[in-house]
């Protein structure tokens, strides 16, 4: 017989005969032909294992003894547009079942037709659909009554291989009740034994891989899963019994034989105490040999033993080693954990390049973090489009990490919160979490309070800290449930007892003001300070606490409210988290918490606080240029604004400046220049602090600031990137201010990267 030669590239999905490119099933059909050939005719052991893999993973499907016939790619464009036909199926949406393809012997093919068998079991079938599946069912039975499986089987070379062929053909019941669950089980059970059949061949012609093989099949047996219809009940029954003295027999002998899978599992049954107790020595030994003869899996089991000392003295620099030869070695989670050492050495070049590598071999995880690393800290577009369509490949395929951060990096409002709703029906609880700010604050889907709460509750469930805060901020003000700041107050405390930074900064208010609590200024003071220096911006200053500190000793001043309200002022005005400043123009402009409503007022703290480059306060701003509302009535400078808004992702902007002119369509392509040049002409005029958000995330600015007149309100504000500006008469009447701080809901909707 001529020498035949069979490549696959998995990658690309290609497949070669003699090094010219075929279909698929033409290389397997050369493939079979031959590989049959030299197993029953020839002997060849190794064709006798390749043909048990072959029946191993469900290549045939089996109508009668003499006809094995091809099954159709699992994974072609056919069968993923039938699964998707599947998960929304409605009555009419049946019409998979009657395609030319039909599949079987898989987990995944199983799942689909529990599906089915559930919509005719609850009558959501009409009957002309009833009988089209009646019909492709009795064509199943009938292939599976020519099938006569106790002579498939027959083959015993050893007596005590625990094969129980009757249970077999002892359930006509199933086949005769039309249960196609049943029947692809059956199929499935039928591929297995065949397997097995042509591996204990192979195995006693001392192959290796045969051996290996056969140890599987003994550590995990071989089981037939069926169905009840009318009780919906399931039973398990082995074809072929579990025996690790069988399996660990077989590892042994294709370790010794020098195979390296085998070598690996050996390694693991002295690892999990299989061979009567536990025995590292002999585990780290064998799993060494396999990574040496080239197994990846091997090569990063030993690398996270070095690294948690598990049998060996914990070994950074040896785990690091491992790691990276199972990585070469084309494993996907090693290539994916030296991605992750790389990012954590803040070395992305390198850990993106083998998040390719991992995310290339199908590794969820990577596609992921890929796609992060694209997106974070990077406003170039061609870089924007490849972390989206990374993530988009990892969510597609139900990685609900990559759902979550899809949603947030999409530009979408609808798609963003249809991606945020896939991941938290998976459970996912920032993604819970992001749903009921969604809801909240009508973002792709429309505004429904009470149903935000819900999701807030089933996030607090998952122990998600960041729900805990917001549903405090819920009782706070009264949205989706009736206000109840006492209630707030305990949300708040209970969630800073766990360390929550932003629970404790509100907390800090809460007790500053008197909010669901009685003032008290030390404990507040006291919250301020045990905050960790690293969020300490979104705070009043060490310095500021102090001074505050040391008036609150002295209670008796009748003068202190005064002196309070004083310092807190100033310090507002060089407060380096920008939404606080916001804030207080919120409240100039709408007059709340007892504050006397000035529009000039509002438009100067919307003013700075959109200079420090927050994006509500830009939306302000253009609002108030467009309006009139504080300032002279100016489109240009409210086109500017807006702009400037829309890019940090307030779509609201968008709309507007559609309206204004079909000019500004596209928005991303203006240019900086002659937007810096058309800076406001006022009183002050800040550079622009931050860069776009995706570059400024995190980034801390430390002002400084000095009173340059004693005679007039001239301050001057410094930040450690030397620039200054002076400030003349810009917060006049702060000692008079009695008004409250209060936290944005844009600020408590905080995104985790995962």
């Amino acid at each position: 017989m001529k020498k035949m030669s069979i490549k696959i590239d998995y990658i690309n999905n290609s497949y070669y005969l003699n090094d010219k490119v075929v279909e698929k099933e033409c290389v397997l059909g050369k493939a079979i032909q031959h590989l049959k050939h030299a197993a029953e005719v020839n002997h060849v052991s190794n064709a006798q294992y390749a043909l048990a893999r072959l029946y191993y993973n469900n290549i045939f499907i089996c109508d009668s003894i003499k006809n094995i016939k091809l099954v159709p790619d699992l994974h072609c464009k056919c069968l993923n547009y039938y699964m998707e036909r599947i998960k929304n199926m409605k009555n009419d949406n049946v019409d998979f079942m009657c395609s030319k393809y039909n599949y079987f012997g898989d987990d995944e093919s199983i799942e689909v037709y529990k599906k089915c068998c559930s919509c005719i079991k609850n009558n959501m079938i009409l009957n002309n659909k009833k009988n089209r599946i009646k019909n492709i069912t009795n064509n199943l039975i009938n292939s599976l009554n020519n099938l006569n499986l106790n002579d498939s089987i027959g083959y015993s070379p050893n007596t005590n291989d625990n094969i129980d062929n009757s249970k077999v053909n002892s359930h006509e019941y199933w086949k005769k009740n039309g249960n196609i669950c049943n029947i692809c089980s059956m199929i499935k059970a039928y591929n297995e034994l065949t397997s097995y059949r042509w591996c204990i061949k192979a195995a006693q012609k001392n192959n290796p891989l045969a051996q290996c093989m056969l140890g599987h099949f003994f550590k995990k047996g071989i089981k037939l899963v069926l169905v009840d219809k009318k009780t919906n009940k399931s039973t398990i029954e082995y074809l072929l019994q579990k025996s690790m003295k069988e399996s660990i027999t077989n590892y042994r002998r294709s370790a010794e034989n020098g195979y390296a899978e085998g070598q690996y599992y050996y390694g693991l049954c002295f690892e999990e105490g299989f061979c009567g107790k536990i025995d590292l020595d002999k585990a780290i030994y064998w799993y060494k040999a396999a990574g040496d003869n080239g197994f990846g899996l091997a090569s990063y089991h030993l690398g996270k033993c070095y690294q948690k000392g598990n049998g060996v003295p914990m070994d950074i620099s040896h785990s690091r080693y491992w790691i990276q030869k199972s990585a070469q070695q084309e494993f996907d989670k090693a290539q994916y954990l030296l991605g992750k050492y790389y990012e954590t050495e803040n070395k992305i070049d390198e850990a993106i390049y083998w998040y390719k590598r991992a995310a290339k071999n199908n590794n969820l995880d990577a596609m992921n973090n890929l796609g992060r690393c694209y997106l974070d800290g990077n406003e170039n577009t061609e870089n924007y489009e490849k972390g989206i369509k990374w993530l988009t490949r990892a969510a597609e395929k139900g990685h609900e990490k990559a759902q979550n951060n899809l949603g947030w990096w999409i530009k979408d409002p609808r798609k963003s919160f249809y991606w945020f709703s896939k991941a938290a029906c998976q459970g996912l609880s920032c993604s819970q979490n992001n749903i009921a700010w969604c809801y909240q604050e009508g973002w792709g889907i429309e505004k429904d309070e009470v149903l935000a709460v819900k999701w807030y509750k089933k996030a607090i469930n998952k122990h998600n800290l960041f729900s805990k805060t917001h549903i405090g901020w819920c009782y706070q003000n009264g949205i989706g449930v009736k206000r109840n700041e006492k209630l707030a107050f305990k949300w708040y405390k209970k969630n800073a007892r766990e360390n929550h930074t932003l629970a404790k900064k509100i907390l800090g208010w809460c007790y500053w003001y008197g909010i669901g609590t009685s003032v008290n200024y030390k404990k507040a003071l006291k919250i301020y300070s045990s905050v960790d220096v690293k969020h300490n911006y979104q705070l009043p200053s060490m310095d500021t606490i102090q001074k505050l500190e040391a008036l609150s000793l002295n209670n008796k001043d009748r003068n202190f409210e005064n002196k309070k309200n004083w310092w807190f002022g100033k310090e507002a005005e060089v407060m380096i988290k920008s939404s606080d400043i916001y804030i207080l123009g919120i409240q100039k402009k709408l007059g709340l918490n007892g504050v006397e409503k000035n529009l000039e007022e509002a438009f100067r703290w919307f003013v700075l606080s959109a200079s420090l480059g927050y994006e509500l306060a830009q939306f302000e701003v253009g609002m108030c240029y467009k309006d009139g509302n504080g300032t002279q009535k100016n489109l240009e400078k409210a086109k500017i604004w807006f702009e400037k808004s829309y890019e940090r992702r307030i779509y609201e902007a968008g709309k507007i400046l559609k309206s204004f002119n079909d000019d500004h369509k596209k928005l991303y392509k203006n240019n900086k220049e002659t937007s810096e040049n058309k800076l406001l002409n006022y009183t002050f005029n800040f550079k622009k602090l931050y860069e776009n958000k995706l570059t400024s995330k995190n980034k801390l600015y430390n002002f400084s600031y000095k009173k340059l007149n004693e005679n007039e309100e001239t301050w001057e504000i410094q930040s450690n990137k030397n620039r200054r500006v002076n400030v003349k008469d810009l917060f006049k009447n702060t000692n008079k201010m009695k008004s409250k701080i209060s936290i944005p809901i844009k600020e408590l909707f905080n995104h985790i990267n995962l």
